[in-house]
């Protein structure tokens, strides 16, 4: 597990999926689960 996961508070960031870059938000809830708040393509 990626060491930003571990100590998130929240992120917004970009990565890749299926070869179509994306940009994302996320934040750790109360009980640990990572939660993606919003997903969407870049060019």
């Amino acid at each position: 597990m990626e060491e930003w996961v571990l100590s998130l508070k929240s992120k917004n960031g970009c990565g890749s999926f299926r070869e179509q870059k994306i940009q994302y938000s996320a934040f750790r809830l109360t009980d640990g689960t990572v939660n993606i708040g919003r997903i969407h393509g870049i060019k």
